[in-house]
């Protein structure tokens, strides 16, 4: 039983069923306009926050130990 992958790759790189220029054109110019849709829809507002969320959590997380300790006993610290 042959491959049907192999059969494919093999009919595409001797030229029998590979697109036209046109077609390779046409399909460039729905992509694009599909692309450039989604682009300007913009991100979701519950998407956004969320993102800026997980930012926030990170950057905590990469404070200093006394800033976080500083933090958690809502106040500063007796250290200076």
């Amino acid at each position: 039983m042959k491959d049907p992958k192999s059969q494919t790759s093999k009919s595409l790189s001797a030229g029998i069923g590979a697109l036209t220029p046109e077609i390779e054109s046409r399909i460039d110019q729905q992509l694009r306009a599909m692309h450039d849709d989604v682009v300007q829809q913009g991100i979701p507002e519950d998407f956004f926050e969320l993102i800026s969320r997980l930012a926030d959590s990170a950057n905590e997380e990469r404070r200093p130990e006394r800033t976080i300790q500083q933090k958690r006993n809502n106040g500063p610290s007796s250290r200076s």
